[in-house]
C-alpha cells in the first residue's frame, strides 16, 4: 500500500515541472503595448538651377523660377530654342523690295541761293551743303531717308537734274531725275530708271506700300532669357537616436519604431490609427518599467499610448498563448488515466480486505 501511494506522489511531482515550464513559456499576455519612434525635423535646401539641367527624380518647385539675363542680340536661330527651357522675347520682322535709302543729294546745272527746302513726315531737315561750285550743289541730309518719304520745295529754278546717293563720294546713284521747273515734287516711280537700285529691307515696323516700296514676306528673329528653376532636398534631422512616444514640433519616422510591451511577443499584425505596421515589429521586454510612462521629462515628450484598434482579438490571442503541445497533452492523459487505474486497483484492494 505504501509502495502504491509513493508511485502516485511520483506521478504527480512529475507533472508539476511541464506545468511550470509551459507557465513560464506562455504566460498571460495583455494589451500594455507602447510603439515608440524616432522622431525627425525635415530640413529643406536647395538653389536655382537652369531646367535644362534638371533631371528626372529631382525634386523641383516649379513655380518658383527666375529668369537668366536676356541676351542683347535679336537673331533668327533663336526662334528655334525650346520654350520649355527658354523665355522668348519675338518680334515680328518684315521684309520689303525698295529703293535704296538715301543720304547725299547732287543737284546738277543748278545755281543755289538758298532756295532749297527739304521735308521728311511735315519735318524739315537740316542738310549741309558739301560742295558748291560749278553749278553743281553736293548736300548731305545727315541720315538716311526713304526716298519717297522726300519732299522738295525749290526756288526760282529752271532745269536741272538730281540724283541720289548712299555713298558720300556718290560713286553710283541710286535714282536720277531731270527735272523742269518744278516748284514742289516727291519722288515716285517716274523716277525710276534701269540703274535704280533695289534692295531687300528688313525692318520691324510697318511700311506703306508704295510705288518704290513693296512688302514680299516676314519672319520673326528672337533673344532668349534662360529659365532656372528651384531644385531642392529634403533631409531628415534627427531629435536623437533614441526611441519617443512623442516630441513636440517633430515628424515620427513610421519606418523606425520599437514596440515595448509586457509578456510574449505578439505575432499577429497591429493597427495603429491612419497608420500600418507592416514589417517584422522590433519588441521589446519590460519587465519593472511601467509600460505607460517614460522616465525621460527633460524630453518634453508625451507619454499617452498610441491607439490600438481592437482588431487584434484577445480571443485569438490567448488561444496561442496557451495552446499545449500535443506531446505535452499525450503524456498528462496517459498520466491521467494511469492515476485513475491505480486509484480504482486500490480501492479494490481495500475492499477486499475489509470483505476479509
Amino acid at each position: 500500500m505504501k509502495k502504491i501511494k509513493k508511485i502516485i506522489l511520483i506521478l504527480l511531482f512529475s507533472l508539476l515541472p511541464i506545468v511550470q515550464v509551459n507557465a513560464s513559456e506562455y504566460p498571460e499576455i495583455t494589451e500594455d503595448v507602447e510603439i515608440r519612434y524616432k522622431w525627425y525635423k525635415e530640413i529643406v535646401t536647395g538653389d536655382y538651377y537652369s531646367k535644362k539641367d534638371i533631371k528626372e527624380g529631382d525634386l523641383v518647385n516649379e513655380n518658383n523660377i527666375k529668369y537668366g539675363r536676356i541676351n542683347d542680340f535679336y537673331e533668327s536661330q533663336y526662334c528655334e530654342l525650346s520654350e520649355e527651357y527658354y523665355k522668348l522675347e519675338k518680334q515680328l520682322m518684315k521684309v520689303y523690295k525698295k529703293v535704296e535709302n538715301v543720304r547725299y543729294i547732287l543737284f546738277e546745272d543748278f545755281n543755289y541761293e538758298d532756295n532749297i527746302k527739304i521735308y521728311q513726315s511735315n519735318q524739315e531737315i537740316n542738310f549741309e551743303i558739301l560742295s558748291n561750285e560749278n553749278n553743281k550743289l553736293k548736300i548731305d541730309l545727315k541720315k538716311r531717308y526713304m526716298s519717297e518719304k522726300l519732299l522738295f520745295i525749290i526756288e526760282n529754278a529752271k532745269n536741272y537734274k538730281i540724283s541720289f546717293y548712299t555713298d558720300k563720294n556718290l560713286v553710283n546713284y541710286i535714282i536720277s531725275k531731270e527735272i523742269n521747273e518744278e516748284k514742289i515734287f516727291s519722288p515716285d516711280k517716274t523716277w525710276i530708271t534701269e540703274r535704280t537700285t533695289y534692295v531687300n529691307y528688313h525692318t520691324y515696323e510697318s511700311l506703306e506700300n508704295s510705288d518704290l516700296t513693296t512688302k514680299t514676306s516676314e519672319y520673326y528673329r528672337c533673344r532668349y532669357r534662360e529659365i532656372y528653376v528651384y531644385k531642392y532636398e529634403i533631409k531628415k534631422e534627427y531629435y536623437d537616436d533614441n526611441y519617443h512616444l512623442n516630441v513636440e514640433g517633430y515628424i515620427k519616422d513610421v519606418n523606425d519604431y520599437k514596440i515595448f510591451y509586457k509578456g510574449i511577443p505578439i505575432t499577429n499584425t497591429i493597427e495603429i490609427t491612419k497608420e500600418k505596421i507592416v514589417k517584422e515589429p522590433k519588441y521589446i521586454y519590460i519587465e519593472n518599467e511601467s509600460i505607460t510612462k517614460e522616465n525621460d521629462s527633460s524630453k518634453n515628450e508625451t507619454t499617452c499610448l498610441p491607439e490600438i484598434k481592437t482588431e487584434v482579438k484577445r480571443e485569438i490571442v490567448e488561444k496561442e498563448i496557451f495552446k499545449i503541445p500535443k506531446k505535452i497533452y499525450i503524456i498528462i492523459i496517459l498520466m491521467i488515466m494511469t492515476i485513475i487505474i491505480l486509484i480504482i486497483n486500490i480501492i479494490k484492494n481495500m475492499s477486499h480486505k475489509n470483505i476479509n
